[in-house]
């Protein structure tokens, strides 16, 4: 048996002790060079409104989805109807059957829809509950001064605020050019009188942005680190809305998400409905070219 003297037992523990060291210093300097952030994609449900929600749920996954948006009843789109006529245990073993998550439910509270989110609330629950995206008011008078109109809407959600607390919900607030949230100073007055910052948050939309000549780097910075969802999105006609398709480029837009340590779910996104063949090759298109983007 080989004796260890003092001197040889100190000796070896200073070389593993460099050894270490240097180890952890190369794992974290490759950890600062090689990781790659990603955008999470999920596919939003309204741009397959023909599919029943087993073939839409199909197609997801076929398109290499993780996760979903799932709209309440839109134009033509019944998806989250359907689900709820499912009932939870038969929806959750149709997500289980494709390997996805729900990224958001999209439920807009406002007139012009049969429901807001309490009518989902429940159903929302039981799936685990998750991201909700709504809409602000759409209603003329109150577009006149958002500076007394948005405190206002903000007050009103309290009540659903406590809902969504019951049903492990987070509300992301959308952005829309019709609506008294879509300025830079709408953002400012969000924050100073978001009801509650832990349930509220943004879900952000570029296309209404650019379409008002607003930079959307700048409307990045402006969720403060409060957006829940964004959308793939430019402003543009018909597919050229899909990122890698219209004249925007994307990088930007993820860079600034990466250093704002985004985390959430993205969709890359159109309104107006496409053949199905023509849309799925479309979003294939874009899914793609969001993850081969050097961020």
């Amino acid at each position: 048996m080989k004796l260890i003297t003092r001197r040889h037992f100190l000796r070896s523990i200073a070389l593993t002790g460099m050894a270490l060291g240097t180890t952890r210093c190369a794992l974290h300097s490759g950890s600062a060079e090689s990781w790659k952030w990603k955008p999470r994609q999920c596919l939003s449900s309204v741009m397959f409104s023909s599919l029943s929600l087993a073939a839409f749920c199909a197609k997801a996954a076929e398109l290499g989805f993780k996760g979903i948006d799932l709209w309440a009843p839109f134009g033509k789109c019944e998806h989250m109807e359907q689900a709820r006529n499912m009932g939870a245990p038969a929806f959750l073993k149709l997500l289980h059957k494709h390997d996805l998550k729900v990224g958001a439910w999209t439920v807009y509270s406002s007139k012009q829809y049969k429901e807001r989110f309490a009518g989902y609330a429940d159903f929302i629950g039981k799936c685990g509950g998750g991201i909700v995206v709504f809409g602000t008011s759409f209603e003329e008078e109150d577009k006149q001064d958002i500076e007394k109109s948005l405190p206002k809407y903000l007050e009103s959600l309290r009540p659903e605020v406590e809902l969504a607390r019951q049903h492990k919900v987070t509300f992301a607030v959308e952005n829309h050019s019709y609506s008294i949230f879509n300025s830079l100073r709408s953002f400012e007055i969000f924050h100073a009188h978001n009801p509650d910052p832990e349930v509220v948050g943004i879900a952000l939309a570029p296309y209404h942005i650019q379409a008002h000549k607003i930079s959307v780097l700048n409307a990045i910075a402006a969720c403060r680190g409060k957006m829940r969802f964004f959308y793939a999105w430019q402003d543009a006609k018909g597919a050229k809305q899909l990122p890698g398709k219209g004249p925007t480029d994307f990088t930007p837009w993820l860079k600034a998400l990466k250093k704002e340590g985004y985390a959430h779910w993205m969709t890359p996104f159109m309104h107006g409905e496409l053949p199905t063949d023509e849309m799925t090759r479309l979003v294939s298109d874009s899914k793609h070219y969001l993850e081969a983007l050097e961020i």
